[in-house]
């Protein structure tokens, strides 16, 4: 059995789920300050902050909310997302996920993002719960305290998931396959036999080409090709 990794943000969905997901949350809960957290986590990558760092202070910002209105409010957000006139998912990750569930490959998704937010996403793609690898809230008597389970899902985080499901699953990760967008993929890809990127800019698509790994188009040039025409 082969099992197929995906990296979901700007990977298979043409956005960043932690980031638009709060905003969606902060417009429904008026006692989520959105805006605030964002604009912190924004100053912390912009002078240079690690970025597991970054994705720690995201999530702390969560402390205190109600694990089941989270969850309640990211099905009522991934059901307007997939509703709404503007493309939710990117079409060549989307592809290479509809083809290897043709193929009966196992498909896990692999995120920094929370299982939480994730879940309904995975349901409508046909993905089974237990294969979203991705951040774990705590939540002691039903409340985010804003901490998480390690590890932190980016990088190295990412690529040890990927590893135990693997090796759980009795599959040999040389007919894995492995899609990403952003160089923190980079572990994650060079665990799977068959890694492919999702985007033809940047350092991770860079590299691809020096490796001559497959890239697929990415959301973001899709709208480069609709500005050009």
């Amino acid at each position: 059995m082969a099992i197929a990794f995906f990296d979901v943000d700007e990977t298979l969905i043409a956005t960043k789920s932690m980031f638009e997901f709060l905003g969606f949350l902060g417009r429904r809960l008026p006692s989520v300050e959105a805006e605030a957290i964002i604009a912190d986590v924004r100053c912390l990558a912009a002078a240079g902050v690690d970025r597991t760092a970054v994705n720690l202070a995201f999530w702390r910002g969560f402390a205190g909310l109600s694990r089941d209105a989270v969850r309640r409010a990211a099905r009522l957000w991934v059901e307007e997302r997939c509703a709404a006139a503007e493309p939710f998912f990117v079409p060549a990750g989307l592809d290479r996920l509809e083809t290897h569930q043709r193929r009966g490959d196992r498909i896990a998704l692999v995120s920094g993002s929370a299982i939480d937010i994730l879940q309904p996403l995975a349901e409508r793609l046909g993905i089974d719960g237990g294969d979203i690898l991705a951040t774990r809230l705590m939540a002691p008597g039903g409340i985010y305290s804003g901490e998480i389970v390690p590890p932190v899902m980016i990088g190295t985080g990412k690529r040890d998931a990927a590893a135990a499901l693997a090796r759980s699953a009795g599959a040999d990760l040389a007919d894995c396959h492995a899609y990403g967008d952003h160089i923190s993929d980079l572990p994650m890809l060079e665990l799977a036999g068959h890694p492919a990127v999702v985007g033809t800019r940047g350092e991770l698509a860079d590299i691809a080409r020096r490796r001559g790994w497959p890239i697929l188009p990415g959301h973001l040039d899709a709208r480069n090709k609709e500005a050009a025409a």
